[in-house]
């Protein structure tokens, strides 16, 4: 599986990283929750420190070669 951004063109000035978690047995109600990096995480979302993907700026399309269990 290949990841790659798309930042809508006008953007790019607003985006300098991309993180995506891994949530393990969070409540449901923090489904889609989103936070501002380096503020304080949501309590509800201290499970979610499982790093999946990173890309910064000047980065290239990232190759994940991980196998997931259905349950992630």
């Amino acid at each position: 599986m290949n990841v790659e951004p798309i930042i809508t063109p006008g953007n790019e000035k607003h985006v300098h990283h991309i993180v995506v978690y891994r949530c393990r047995g969070i409540d449901p109600k923090f489904d889609k929750v989103h936070y501002i990096c380096y503020d304080e995480i949501p309590k509800g979302l201290v499970p979610c420190y499982d790093v999946i993907i990173a890309w910064a700026i000047g980065g290239n399309v990232i190759l994940i070669l991980l196998f997931f269990s259905s349950n992630i």
